[in-house]
């Protein structure tokens, strides 16, 4: 997204634009990703973050199949540990080694409270008892113990509770959480991993991002930053949740009211790690789109595919998509919750294939092309204008992928140099005209065909 002088050879692909005419070739202007691309970071780390639902023997096979590598699910405490010092690992072990049969790596969550290890958990007779944190942590770092010990070897990620600045939903009874009580917890916990299992890594719990009545994630983790200055030796991983504002229907490259680009989220996240004196890997453990309301099934692939792209070029090294299944829309509470799913809910038939979501497809070939290459900046082979036109280089030893998209319209692609030897749209179908529009392309050009 440079300017660019001098002489250039501008080569069209073959046919046209059919809905827009040719646009003009716009100046350089603004550069949304100025400062903000890291590189080289290998795009690798990409799975599910939800599996929960029904059958998990066929998810787990389409995961395989898909090239996914990574499932995320809690091992709960209150379902390991009913009763203190009695632990059963059976409604788990299953799971996690059918997870592992089909090569999928295992992210496990260590969440969240007990009732019985909480004096305010304890007055409630309900589900929600099990969301206030322990009065006592080292209950909770047995738990962690116990659960490291009876996983080690199968189990070598682990994040640290979920989204703990949702206080109203994870974190009872504040409404915002408890970054200073969170930092003990996480403390507790870290030194409990390491002790059973050095080469694990331990990861802080994904934050939700915005500040919607909640502290997002910057301000939460700059308060567990004030509160606790060492909290960078407690933990190997940072890990948020970028979703667009609540509920999450724009667009990731999005600033518009209260949105935030995820790459600016990506950098402001990097950054407070900077400033207290902490470079960390920085993972995405979940994400996603909810087909309801204005949100279209293209507008969810499209939206995976250019937050995947965006989010590996911009410091992620993991990406985790929320989720496998639909769930029944006819009983959430929160209609949106329901909808995130790549695959539609099974309400009545068992052809779990038809039940796809073009996201699905989409995500298949963005792991299928871009998996295991090198995030390499910016594409200097595409003439475009950084106002509104994205386009990101991937890079292996024998390919250079461009992958361009716009966030509105359709035009015409300039190629300076050699046009590329193959054009793909998000679900690896070739192309014969190279137009730049939402919907991603694919730019491919193979290095050996240039020697």
């Amino acid at each position: 997204m440079k300017k660019i002088f001098g002489l250039l050879i501008i080569i069209f692909f073959v046919a046209s634009c059919s809905s827009n005419r040719e646009a003009k070739i716009p100046e350089f202007s603004y550069d949304p990703l100025a400062g903000k691309l890291v590189y080289p970071i290998q795009v690798t780390n990409y799975g599910i973050a939800g599996f929960w639902r029904a059958d998990p023997e066929f998810q787990f096979k389409k995961m395989e199949e898909a090239g996914l590598q990574i499932v995320r699910r809690e091992i709960t405490w209150r379902d390991i540990e009913k009763t203190p010092g009695n632990f059963d690992f059976s409604k788990y072990d299953q799971v996690v080694n059918l997870a592992l049969s089909h090569r999928l790596k295992f992210l496990g969550i260590l969440a969240y409270g007990n009732w019985w290890a909480s004096e305010e958990g304890r007055e409630f007779h309900s589900y929600d008892a099990n969301f206030f944190p322990p009065d006592n942590l080292e209950d909770f770092g047995n738990y962690v113990t116990m659960t490291v010990s009876h996983f080690k070897g199968r189990i070598k990620m682990w994040e640290v509770w979920n989204e703990p600045n949702g206080g109203y939903r994870f974190w009872k009874s504040s409404l915002t959480g408890d970054p200073e009580k969170y930092g003990d917890l996480l403390k507790v916990a870290y030194t409990r991993v390491k002790k059973v299992c050095p080469e694990c890594t331990v990861s802080y719990a994904g934050l939700f991002y915005h500040q919607e009545v909640i502290e997002g994630a910057p301000l939460y983790l700059e308060k567990s930053f004030e509160y606790h200055p060492d909290l960078g030796n407690y933990f190997d991983v940072m890990a948020y949740h970028p979703y667009p504002f609540y509920p999450p229907l724009a667009a990731p490259e999005s600033d518009q009211f209260l949105e935030t680009p995820i790459y600016d989220m990506n950098y402001n996240m990097l950054n407070i790690l900077k400033i207290n004196g902490y470079t960390k890997p920085l993972w995405i453990t979940e994400v996603g789109w909810p087909t309801i309301y204005s949100l279209s099934l293209t507008d969810q692939a499209n939206y995976l595919v250019r937050s995947f792209v965006l989010a590996y070029a911009t410091g992620a090294s993991m990406y985790l998509y929320f989720t496998f299944w639909d769930g029944d829309l006819s009983k959430a509470l929160v209609p949106p919750e329901a909808k995130f799913g790549l695959f539609n809910y099974p309400y009545s038939t068992t052809d779990y294939e038809s039940l796809a979501k073009p996201g699905w497809f989409a995500y298949k070939t963005v792991v299928k092309i871009l998996g295991g290459k090198w995030t390499s900046g910016e594409c200097n082979r595409v003439k475009f204008d950084p106002a509104g036109q994205y386009s990101l280089k991937f890079t292996s030893s024998t390919e250079e992928i461009c992958v361009v998209w716009q966030l509105a319209g359709k035009n015409k692609l300039h190629f300076i140099g050699k046009s590329p030897d193959e054009v793909l749209d998000i679900y690896g179908n070739k192309k014969t005209t190279a137009c730049i529009s939402p919907s991603p392309l694919y730019l491919i050009w193979n290095k050996l065909d240039q020697k």
